[in-house]
């Protein structure tokens, strides 16, 4: 599935980024668009499936963050945490976690999220715009359509297990969850004490199956939602859904507040590498010299507001100052040759100069001038006037 929304998720800071996502995200409700873009965990743009928000929210909150689309080859030595949000339900691709291995062996603490892929933030989408009495008729059918190839999709990629990939435990095993809700109350447990529970718009679908060692950070009943467990120095991660981190799912203020209580969970320290599938990159490089970088670059920065207008009206100004100053506009005129050779001309240029010379330049062209007058006045046998020195 794949469609195009309009407006695009703002990514400015946490503290502000919250009302500005709700705002834009909600304003979608008001019609069904013929396209709306629901790529799975693309690091930048409008989708709702996208983690572009939850990108700028590790960099706001101080994660010098590296973001891509694809896992490199070989992850620098540089980078203190990997964040993997899975694009695949049935299991880690095997060459990725090659990489994770050769990574976690270098030494050092090291820090490794994975995110399983268990929800859809498209299907909320297209129930709160046909909730609405806005759509016609056959904008309406076409969001039921859509709705309905959604959650079949779902269901059938949920139906199977997650194969564990160790060293995560990021098994799942289907749950029949005869009374779904798509609110979820969840336990959050920091190191110091507990903390209120959250109300989230989080469905849940599978069952993490965990090991009983790992520490639990969330938990709803009887799912552990976010499991942590240290190996060999290093910390491991599980988060059983991608659901409170997507662009669509940050519309919910549950979902807002783990977002900020994941990213707090994050070590700060070191290099941060964000990566938008467990598909491996087909050349090798390091986690900074790969086109799918996220470093904004001139071009992009011209697609975020207000910036579009200002170049329009930069380049309006531009021409029209260019416009005034051309000195030539199509064929030059020509002057005859005896408008060259009046020297009336060589007059008044004289007179200007006059005007503008200090007091002495202009007494002594005076003298000059008042020679030449005399001069050029008196008669003379010899045709040729002798001209002033």
């Amino acid at each position: 599935m794949r469609h195009t929304a309009t407006p695009a998720i703002p990514l400015i800071g946490p503290s502000r980024a919250w009302p500005s996502i709700l705002a834009l995200l909600l304003s979608l409700g008001a019609g069904c668009q013929p396209r709306i873009d629901t790529d799975y965990a693309v690091i930048r743009g409008p989708s709702i499936n996208g983690v572009a928000a939850f990108v700028q929210l590790l960099r706001d909150t101080g994660h010098a963050t590296t973001a891509r689309q694809t896992l490199p080859r070989r992850i620098s030595a540089g980078v203190r945490t990997v964040v993997i949000v899975d694009d695949e339900f049935t299991g880690l691709r095997s060459e990725a976690c090659d990489v994770l291995h050769a990574w976690l062996d270098e030494g050092g603490p090291r820090t490794a999220l994975l995110v399983l892929r268990d929800s859809d933030a498209a299907i909320d989408y297209l129930r709160d715009i046909l909730a609405s009495d806005e759509l016609l008729d056959d904008r309406r059918e076409r969001a039921r359509t859509l709705l309905d190839e959604t959650e079949r999709e779902l269901d059938e990629a949920t139906a199977e297990a997650r194969a564990a990939t160790p060293p995560f435990f990021d098994e799942l095993e289907p749950v029949d969850r005869p009374t779904a809700t798509p609110t979820t109350t969840i336990d959050v447990v920091d190191n110091a004490a507990e903390s209120p529970p959250v109300a989230a718009r989080w469905p849940l679908r599978r069952r993490l199956q965990a090991p009983s060692a790992g520490q639990t950070l969330w938990e709803s009943g009887a799912d552990r939602l976010l499991v942590r467990q240290g190996i060999d120095g290093d910390d491991l991660l599980v988060l059983a859904s991608a659901a409170p981190l997507l662009n669509g799912g940050l519309v919910d203020a549950g979902n807002r507040r783990l977002a900020e209580q994941l990213a707090a969970l994050l070590p700060a320290d070191g290099q941060t590498l964000l990566v938008g599938s467990s598909r491996v990159a087909s050349s090798p490089g390091g986690a900074c010299d790969d086109d799918d970088g996220d470093a904004l670059g001139t071009w992009r920065l011209l697609g975020i507001q207000p910036l579009p207008w200002l170049a329009a009206q930069t380049l309006v100004a531009l021409a029209l100052f260019c416009w005034c100053r051309a000195p030539i506009f199509g064929r030059p005129r020509r002057t005859s040759p005896r408008h060259t050779q009046d020297f009336a001309h060589h007059l008044d240029a004289v007179a200007g100069l006059l005007a503008g010379s200090p007091e002495a330049g202009a007494a002594f062209s005076r003298d000059r001038l008042d020679e030449w007058r005399r001069l050029s006045a008196a008669p003379s046998a010899n045709p040729l006037r002798r001209r002033p020195r």
